[in-house]
């Protein structure tokens, strides 16, 4: 005699809850340094100060995200560098988070003032200027990324010169810049002028109240000024 047919009832998802969850990518992120060569790397160490410490950081994730630093002498090296972070940016579909600048800087002197590097005959005169600055390519900044200029006077203004090269950035990258407000020294402490050694390892490039800055000033670190791009 045939059984009977049993049947099953089958719990179905709920159409409310068919539709698929989107869930944020975060995209791999682009660290980089670029930094003046001088003959006791102390721009180099700098650098890699800044590195070792953003390792470091809860934040770093060592398996996507990538840190560039590049050596740079003169004017031209240091265009063909920032080219090939924009480069290196597109081609990995990098965003950009944050970026460092170690290199001499004017005092503020006009229009003609800005960056500087050594000036070595066919490779520009030395000063990245604010045209220069202005035509740098734009790199895919996150949005809460930031760009930080660690030479002298970066955020000041004055002296035949209403502009500064970390505003000038700000504007022209599309990003929160850091400038300094007083003449960059090297040191091993980031809170208080300690003058480095030829071995010293952390090394940082701050402004202080110290030297140019105040001959009888305290050495304590001067606060530096962010730029946010105008709306």
């Amino acid at each position: 005699m045939p059984q009977p047919i049993k049947t099953v009832q089958i719990q179905l998802t709920p159409i409310e809850d068919r539709t698929p969850v989107k869930v944020p990518i975060k995209p791999p992120l682009l660290y980089f340094s670029i930094y003046y060569r001088d003959a006791e790397h102390s721009f180099q160490r700098a650098s890699q100060t800044r590195e070792r410490e953003l390792r470091a950081r809860a934040d770093w994730r060592p398996r996507i995200d990538k840190f560039v630093a590049i050596e740079v002498y003169t004017e031209a090296q240091f265009a063909d560098a920032w080219a090939s972070i924009a480069k290196a940016a597109r081609e990995g579909n990098y965003m950009v988070a944050e970026g460092y600048l170690f290199t001499h800087a004017s005092k503020p002197g006009g229009n003609n003032s800005g960056l500087e590097f050594a000036a070595v005959p066919g490779t520009g005169d030395g000063t990245v200027d604010k045209t220069e600055l202005m035509n740098l390519a734009v790199l895919p900044w996150r949005k809460s990324g930031t760009l930080f200029l660690h030479g002298c006077n970066t955020g000041r203004t004055g002296e035949r010169r209403n502009w500064s090269p970390a505003e000038l950035l700000a504007n022209a990258q599309g990003v929160a810049t850091s400038g300094t407000l007083g003449f960059s020294y090297f040191s091993s402490s980031p809170a208080s002028y300690t003058k480095i050694a030829p071995d010293t390892s952390n090394v940082y490039l701050l402004p202080f109240k110290h030297g140019k800055n105040g001959m009888f000033g305290d050495g304590s670190a001067i606060p530096t000024k962010v730029f946010h791009p105008a709306k």
